[in-house]
């Protein structure tokens, strides 16, 4: 049977403009420009049954809608927030390579703000404290996240330097800060060639 031509046709805000391939079930997919100006690839029979009717915008925008009805939008906690969707979700954002492109992802109870404040306020929110992964690869969800310290996170993220001196293995910048040393001066002495233990006679 011939594959129904669908260029032009409207879906709600979607506009079919060509198919472009096949998926594995055989269903065409089309590419579609929707009223908002995104373009978004669709399957034909999501089209025709009326599944999707816009690239998704529809949504972020209902999204937004419920999550500024609370007054707190320019409070630290909510860019904390809105941050963590970001890099998380949104492929243009600059941080999206170090979470999102690696298969982090924000819990779906945490798409509500509301729901993200309350875990927060009761698991030790202050302002001057950032959220953290335990699990620098586990996603942000209830059990894995926490309130810490800018310094503590930096010493919690995956590309941290760890070495061991004196029997004991931490990172570089607990080490240096065990040691009464700067880090700068101690990271250059690495680079050079030194031992940890030379590195650290200050």
């Amino acid at each position: 049977m011939a594959k129904k031509d669908l260029t032009g046709q409207k879906f709600g805000k979607l506009t079919a403009i060509k198919p472009v391939g096949i998926n594995k079930s055989g269903n065409t997919l089309w590419e579609c420009r929707c009223d908002c100006g995104n373009s978004s690839i669709v399957i034909n029979s999501n089209l025709t049954r009326g599944n999707s009717k816009s690239c998704g915008c529809t949504n972020s925008k209902r999204l937004i809608a419920r999550n500024t009805s609370h007054g707190m939008c320019n409070t630290k906690i909510y860019v904390t927030w809105y941050s963590m969707l970001e890099r998380c979700r949104r492929k243009t954002n600059t941080d999206y390579k170090h979470y999102g492109a690696r298969g982090i992802k924000v819990c779906k109870e945490w798409s509500d703000f509301n729901k993200f404040y309350e875990w927060a306020m009761a698991n030790g929110y202050q302002k001057d404290l950032t959220i953290d992964r335990i699990d620098v690869n586990g996603n942000y969800e209830p059990l894995n996240c926490r309130w810490v310290t800018q310094l503590r996170q930096c010493n919690n993220k995956r590309n941290n330097l760890y070495l061991t001196i004196d029997g004991i293995t931490a990172s570089l910048a607990d080490i240096c800060r065990r040691y009464n040393v700067g880090y700068r001066k101690v990271w250059k002495r690495l680079k050079r060639g030194w031992t940890i233990e030379e590195a650290v006679v200050d």
